[in-house]
């Protein structure tokens, strides 16, 4: 399947690895802070959104007057401390495994860099690409 193509870019957050389990629980310790809630379904359709997108939406559901800059802040700074104990390789890393050295290769995310390279680096992946 991958034969044709000269180069892969995957996807990294949910694609090569499993990182929605730590945002959950990131939301979850830094709402509980300040006493708010999350609607699951809601934070599933704002997946790819830039964190502070994120924020608003929980802070404007629970009617709530904070800044959604600073409270994505807190939870960056949640996930960023959690990240090492709970990030796990998705069936895809596979095909990772298999394509390297055999096709030039790269990781695309909307993550900020630091945490990327803090996700990728924690379960071996940094040095397939």
């Amino acid at each position: 399947m991958y034969e044709r193509y000269a180069g892969l870019i995957f996807d990294m957050d949910g694609t090569i690895l499993d990182t929605e389990p730590t945002h959950r629980k990131a939301w979850r310790e830094v709402l509980g802070h300040y006493g708010l809630q999350y609607d699951v379904q809601a934070m599933i359709a704002l997946n790819g959104s830039p964190t502070w997108r994120i924020a608003q939406a929980i802070i404007e559901l629970n009617q709530a007057d904070l800044d959604p800059h600073a409270l994505a802040r807190e939870k960056t700074e949640a996930v960023r401390s959690m990240l090492l104990d709970s990030v796990e390789p998705l069936p895809l890393v596979e095909v990772v495994k298999s394509w390297h050295g055999r096709r030039p290769m790269a990781v695309g995310t909307g993550s900020e860099s630091a945490i990327a390279e803090a996700i990728a680096g924690a379960p071996g992946i940094t040095p397939l690409f």
